[in-house]
Order: C-alpha cells, then sequence, then structure tokens
C-alpha cells in the first residue's frame, strides 16, 4: 500500500523510497523479490511493476514490534490489555484527552475556541521547532485512535488535538467555522505540510493513472499513444515519460532502465507475469494454454462462462462435471429461443469451457452441447460484412484528396490494419510489408500466430502503390497517421457516404478488409489458398464467402445510377492523383 501510494505523485518517480516494517517475512519477500508463498508472490510481482513503472527503489528496513507506532493495535492481544470489544458499547467520551501535550478540551468546548490560544503550547525543551520565529504544529484529521499525534508527540514535537467526529461534535469536520480554523491555519504556515501538492488537486499523469487503476480498467484502456516505424533508432529520451516508443527488441530489457510511459500497462502486466482475467492469476496448469488465445478472447471465455454459471444459480443447479453437459443443452436451448442472440454467444460458452474447465480428453468433454450447438449453428447462420466495389472505395480516396486529406486517401489504399512497416531493402527485396504481431510485443494474432507479414502491392496492377508508400513515409516520423484517429476516420467514411450518394455508409475501416478480398477473388488476382494465406485466416470456410461474387455485384445498388460511369472514370484516375498529392505535401 504504501509503494502504491507513492507511484500516486508524480515527483515521486525515480526516487528512493524506504519502507519500516515490523514483519521480517514481508521484508525478506519484498527486497528478495520472491517467496515461497504463491499468494506472497503475487505481492512481490505487483510491488515489481510499480517499481518498475515509477522507476522508484523502494528498500525495507525491519524494525522490532515496540517500536512501530503504527502498528501498535494489532499486537494488543494479550492477557494484560483490554480488547476492543471491552468497550464497544460505552458512551461517547465526553472530554478529549490530547495525550500530545497533556491538554484536556471539555466536549462542551468549541475546537475554535482552543485553537485561538494555541500560541503557546506546551512544547518539549529539546523540540527541533522551538526556535522557530513562527511555530508550526502537527494536526491529524481523521485520525481513528491518534496513535500517530502522540507518536509525534512523544518525538518531543508541537501537536494539536487530533481531529475525530467520534471525539464530538467540536470535531467535525463538516462544521464550517472548524473548516475555517484548519484553512486559516494551512494558509498561515501554522502547519507542517506533509502532503506534496500533486496530491492535491492536480492531476495525476494519465499513464500511471491507467496503471494503477487495476488490470482489468488497464486492460481495457492500454492502447499505444505512438506507434513507431520498425527499423528506426531507438530514442533513448527516457526523462520524457510521456513518449511511447517501440522496442526494437526483448533484450533491450535486459540493458536500459525501465521507465513508466515507455511501455503501456499491458506491457508491464506482462513483464511482471500477469495472466488471466481482471487481474487475478489463471492455474498454473491454465497458464500456458490460455496463451492459445489473446486477452480479448480469454476475457469473452470469462464472461460467457460467469454468465452461464449465474443462469444455474438461478435455476438452483449445482454445476458439476456430471451434469456440466446436460446444464449447457439446457441453457444453449434457452438462448436459442431468444431471437436476439446468434450462435456466436454458444460457440463462446463452450469453447471457453473448453479452455478453462477441460480435464479430460477434449472429444470427451461437452459431446452433447457440441452437438447442439452445431444444430444451432445450421438452423441460424451466421452473417458477414458485405464488400464492396473497390471502385467505392477509390471513389471515396479521391474525395479525400479533393477535400486536401491525403492521409486518409492514403489509408484507404494500403488498407492498413497493422502495426509495423518493413522498409525495402532493395534487388529482390524492393517491396514494402506489414508485420502483423511481432513477437518482440508478446501479442499474437487471434489464431496464436506470431510474425504475420503481407506484402504492399505485391501484384503488377498495384505498382504505384509502392511509390506510394514511399513518398508517405518519407514524410512521417513516429506515427503513420498522427492526426487520424479511428473516430475521426470513420466520422469522415460517413459523411463521404452522403455526400457522393450513397445510400448506405457502406465503406468503413472494417469493411475495407473484405472488399480488398473480395475484389481480388471477383478479380482473379490471387486464389483462395493465396487469400487465406494473406489476410491470416486459420480455416478455409473463412474464405469461401470470397466466392460469392454476386454480393460483391449486389453492391453497385448502394451507389447513385447516375453516378456508375463516374465513379469508374475516378477510380482510375486515382493512382495518378494520390502520387501527386503525396508529392506535393
Amino acid at each position: 500500500m504504501g509503494l502504491r501510494r507513492l507511484c500516486w505523485t508524480a515527483k515521486n518517480c525515480g526516487a528512493t523510497a524506504l519502507t519500516l516494517t515490523d514483519s521480517m517475512v514481508a521484508c525478506l519477500a519484498f527486497e528478495k523479490g520472491r517467496s515461497g508463498s504463491s499468494g506472497l508472490n503475487a505481492l512481490c510481482r505487483r510491488a515489481a511493476a510499480y517499481s518498475i513503472g515509477c522507476q522508484i527503489q523502494w528498500r525495507l528496513l525491519h524494525i522490532t514490534t515496540d517500536r512501530n507506532v503504527a502498528d501498535e493495535p494489532s499486537r494488543r492481544w494479550g492477557p494484560d490489555f483490554e480488547r476492543p470489544s471491552d468497550s464497544k458499547h460505552r458512551g461517547r467520551r465526553n472530554t478529549i484527552d490530547d495525550a500530545t501535550q497533556g491538554i484536556r478540551v471539555d466536549a462542551a468546548g468549541d475546537f475554535t475556541d482552543f485553537v485561538s490560544n494555541f500560541g503557546n503550547p506546551t512544547c518539549s525543551a529539546t523540540s527541533s521547532c522551538s526556535s522557530a520565529s513562527t511555530p508550526r504544529y502537527f494536526l491529524e484529521v481523521f485520525c481513528g485512535a491518534g496513535r500517530l499525534t502522540r507518536a509525534v508527540a512523544g518525538a518531543g514535537m508541537r501537536a494539536l488535538p487530533d481531529m475525530e467526529i467520534a471525539k464530538g461534535h467540536q470535531f467535525d469536520l463538516l462544521n464550517p467555522s472548524v473548516q475555517k480554523v484548519i484553512f486559516d491555519l494551512t494558509r498561515d504556515g501554522r502547519l507542517w505540510q506533509a502532503c506534496p501538492e500533486e496530491c492535491l488537486g492536480v492531476a495525476l499523469p494519465k499513464d500511471v493513472a491507467i496503471y494503477l487503476n487495476g488490470r482489468e480498467k488497464a486492460q481495457l484502456r492500454a492502447h499505444r499513444l505512438r506507434q513507431a516505424v520498425a527499423g528506426r533508432a531507438l530514442r533513448l529520451a527516457h526523462q520524457d515519460t510521456d513518449e511511447c516508443f517501440l522496442l526494437d527488441a526483448r533484450r533491450y530489457l535486459k540493458t536500459h532502465p525501465v521507465v513508466f510511459g515507455n511501455f503501456t500497462a499491458q506491457d508491464l502486466a506482462k513483464l511482471v507475469g500477469y495472466f488471466g482475467y481482471s487481474g487475478p492469476q489463471l492455474p498454473a496448469r491454465l497458464q500456458l494454454r490460455a496463451l492459445k488465445v489473446t486477452q480479448k478472447t480469454l476475457d469473452s471465455y470469462h464472461r460467457h462462462v460467469q454468465d452461464f454459471q449465474a443462469w444455474a444459480s438461478s435455476k438452483r443447479q449445482k454445476v458439476t462435471a456430471k451434469n456440466l453437459d446436460r446444464l449447457v443443452v439446457r441453457y444453449l436451448t434457452q438462448l436459442a429461443l431468444e431471437d436476439a442472440v446468434l450462435p456466436s454467444e454458444g460457440a463462446c460458452l463452450v469453447f471457453g469451457l473448453h479452455m478453462l474447465k477441460c480435464t479430460v480428453p477434449k472429444a470427451d468433454f461437452l459431446p452433447e452441447a457440441q452437438e447442439a450447438l452445431a444444430a444451432w449453428r445450421k438452423i441460424a447462420p451466421g452473417g458477414m460484412r458485405l464488400p464492396v466495389p473497390e471502385e467505392f472505395v477509390f471513389d471515396m480516396a479521391t474525395l479525400a484528396i479533393d477535400e486536401a486529406h491525403p492521409d486518409i486517401a492514403f489509408a484507404m489504399a494500403l488498407q492498413l490494419d497493422t502495426l509495423h512497416i518493413g522498409f525495402p531493402a532493395g534487388g529482390r527485396y524492393n517491396k514494402w510489408s506489414i508485420v502483423a504481431a511481432p513477437f518482440d510485443l508478446g501479442n499474437s494474432t487471434k489464431t496464436g500466430k506470431y510474425d504475420d507479414s503481407v506484402l504492399v502491392a505485391d501484384k503488377a496492377d498495384r505498382a504505384w502503390l509502392t511509390e506510394a508508400t514511399q513518398l508517405y513515409v518519407a514524410k512521417v516520423t513516429d506515427e503513420l497517421f498522427p492526426s487520424l484517429t479511428l473516430a475521426k476516420y470513420e466520422k469522415w467514411l460517413k459523411q463521404a457516404a452522403t455526400k457522393l450518394g450513397y445510400k448506405t455508409p457502406c465503406v468503413m475501416p472494417h469493411i475495407l478488409r473484405h472488399a480488398g478480398t473480395s475484389n481480388d477473388a471477383f478479380r482473379k488476382r490471387r486464389s483462395l489458398a493465396d487469400i487465406q494465406k494473406r489476410g491470416r485466416w486459420e480455416a478455409k470456410k473463412s474464405v469461401s464467402r470470397y466466392e460469392k461474387h454476386a454480393l460483391l455485384l449486389k453492391r453497385w445498388e448502394q451507389a447513385d445510377s447516375n453516378r456508375n460511369q463516374t465513379i469508374r472514370v475516378r477510380s482510375q484516375a486515382l493512382p495518378r492523383r494520390l502520387l501527386s498529392a503525396l508529392r506535393q505535401r
């Protein structure tokens, strides 16, 4: 908890922290970084993440119990000590005994009256503050038992009565007069200021807040703020904690200090060994198995399994290994009767149970549920994203050039859906390429593959795209599309569809992937096997839909019939216009 509080303040980044503890077990575990206890090991990993993320050197010092003032109540159990339950039913105290200075204040009195006369309180002759021209005082609010105030007074420092509502109405911090006194003392510099200004209403750095809010929130928001181009020199400006840059290799972690901001929350979580859904670790037997799928898929499996368990509880059914198959079939049947639920919901449950609950051969696990799911899919086949002719895409890209948005035009032409661009090496390797899910970052594709690559403009009729890529990348530095976000991209495409007279927003970012493959199959640029490999689809049935050329031709109904010829002419002129626009950037 102490280390986490330090991470809340930006000024503490890069500092050295010392924690005093009377727990020898905790001291040895955190100092060594590991423990024989699985629970304590999890805390060590979390502490490592905080320490690495904020670059705080954290050290612990063991002290004996009788010297640890803050932890005194937890050590009070014994035959000679009063237990809290002994005074549970006692009435509220009518007097306040300030153990710090030996001052006694009546409950009928007012805190403001007392503070107005505190100019010369009793102070030890050995106090370090006795010689100050404007003496300062220690004030503890929401003090509880007031142990900290007693410890400060015992050290010979000036201290005011600790503030706790249980001591009487005169210590009620909701009272405006009491608030005014405390504010006046603070403004006049009469109190020791132990809280940095970053804790008083100043926003924390966004990256630190994202990580400290928890693994489950970080998983939803840990998107890279900057995407660097692979192959460029690694930026070494470690002091700039707001810049994100790309790891060239994992060996960087072994040779450079880790500074928060250079990595996302997801990177740090993986670095310290987090697995599973919303923070807690998966059992050891499932950790390697779970790596076959992405974190997003694993989270979906957990949610569907939890929904199933909640449904079983509502039916007063206890889920066991013997009745699991029967209950899943019953649950799938109920979902199938709901028109708004697709078979994919049932598939997530079945696959999730296979991933998280299967302890027998897969062929023997949930056989009846798998048959029920297959029947559900047959009577309610899933839909598909309808492709569009490439002329529609080039028509909108031409409009983007007319409106001075060459980045949007280039994005549509490139159909970018990846993280890294590979630079041409000349000769036989004079091609741009896209590397999807590089192994260095530890993120696989949805099929569990690493380092998939796609050549850009590998066909003769797209040779112009090679030159366009070279012209565009020459003008960018760290990000391929620095001023283009997904929201802006989608908004512009919707507006473009209206301007050009299309009936619906038929061209959207998620449709471009399917539009390209459908047009490749229709124009026989590539075989289905090549399309499957280029699109990184695992199953052959995933690409069989692109043989349905009638769906592609029917999409011409979306365009204004009076613009059909104009669309064709504009699409043919796009390569020349795009190259011209990129040269003029």
